[in-house]
């Protein structure tokens, strides 16, 4: 199919249309803008598959950090990323080819106005940092972690979309000790974000901003109810005393063992929902909430696929 591109002064592709062919790849439905491209849902023709497309202009100023970057990506297997399955260039536009997950919506449509249970937090921000500290250990980072760019599949999957591409296509270069600490940084405002239903830090994203109290983030457990103390303490001290966990791996091991199982008719931790199920049982306290089953035992034996709460997380912190 003939095509014309152009971009404009962010990068974004134009002239990238439902039914464009990009290689073996038949484009359908744009799924959202950013700077620097535009993400599409396409069909692999060769393969008879589904995937997601992330397309850049090729002459765009941060195209081949990100093509570089999602090459190296591709290399990491953590079931907590999003795959990478194709990086390639044809002509005036090169691609970034995803596993699709057509089924997922974002951490932050999942927290909405209400918050999530905080043993849901847990579990998610586990395994956010689980996945992202695989990738540490590769020597990427991912350096642009938000509630938007997190996913949740149907069946309580979490998935983290943009390693190492959505930094470079924001022209972000963090490296070593300083991205171990943004990254985990980060997570730590994810977790912040699922118990409050705000976001922390400065970066954009479509939940409001967090309120602040002496200038930081005001504590979770100020905005809303049974919030552990574990993970309060984390965000009093990351977010506002400039201390807490200086990698993701540090971070789960802190905040383990967690369940397995996504936690379904919990207390959330709004104070709205709070006022309507008074009778629910508190998400403050894992053994109210998990039975032995649930959690996958405790200590190091949790976590399951996960790496946190167990040896492996550990050692990744300490070999570094």
């Amino acid at each position: 199919m003939a095509r014309q591109t152009s971009t404009d002064e962010r990068d974004n592709v134009h002239g990238v249309n439902p039914g464009t062919e990009l290689g073996r790849y038949t484009v359908a439905s744009r799924i959202e803008e950013i700077a620097g491209g535009e993400r599409w849902t396409a069909r692999d023709t060769t393969l008879d598959r589904d995937v997601t497309l992330l397309v850049m202009p090729t002459d765009g100023a941060s195209t081949p950090a990100a093509l570089d970057a999602a090459r190296r990506a591709a290399g990491v297997e953590a079931a907590q990323l999003v795959r990478i399955l194709d990086v390639d260039t044809e002509g005036d536009l090169s691609w970034v080819a995803e596993e699709s997950l057509a089924d997922a919506r974002t951490y932050a449509e999942a927290i909405g106005t209400d918050g999530l249970p905080a043993e849901e937090v847990r579990r998610i921000t586990g395994e956010i940092a689980t996945g992202v500290e695989a990738a540490r250990a590769r020597g990427l980072h991912h350096l642009a972690l938000t509630p938007d760019i997190v996913l949740l599949t149907h069946d309580g999957r979490v998935k983290v979309r943009g390693l190492a591409t959505s930094a470079a296509l924001a022209g972000t270069e963090t490296e070593g000790e300083e991205a171990d600490r943004d990254d985990a940084r980060a997570i730590v405002a994810l977790a912040y974000a699922g118990l409050t239903g705000t976001w922390p830090l400065p970066s954009s994203t479509s939940l409001p901003a967090a309120p602040t109290s002496d200038g930081a983030p005001t504590p979770p457990s100020h905005l809303a109810v049974a919030v552990p103390g574990d993970l309060d303490t984390i965000c009093r001290e990351t977010l506002g005393d400039d201390t807490g966990p200086d990698s993701p791996g540090d971070y789960a091991a802190q905040i383990a063992p967690w369940s397995r199982i996504p936690l379904a008719g919990a207390l959330r931790t709004a104070p709205s929902a709070a006022d309507e199920t008074t009778h629910a049982v508190p998400t403050g306290s894992r053994s109210d909430t998990e039975t032995p089953d649930e959690a996958g035992g405790s200590g190091a034996a949790v976590a399951g696929g996960a790496l946190a709460g167990g040896a492996a997380v550990a050692s990744a912190a300490d070999g570094d």
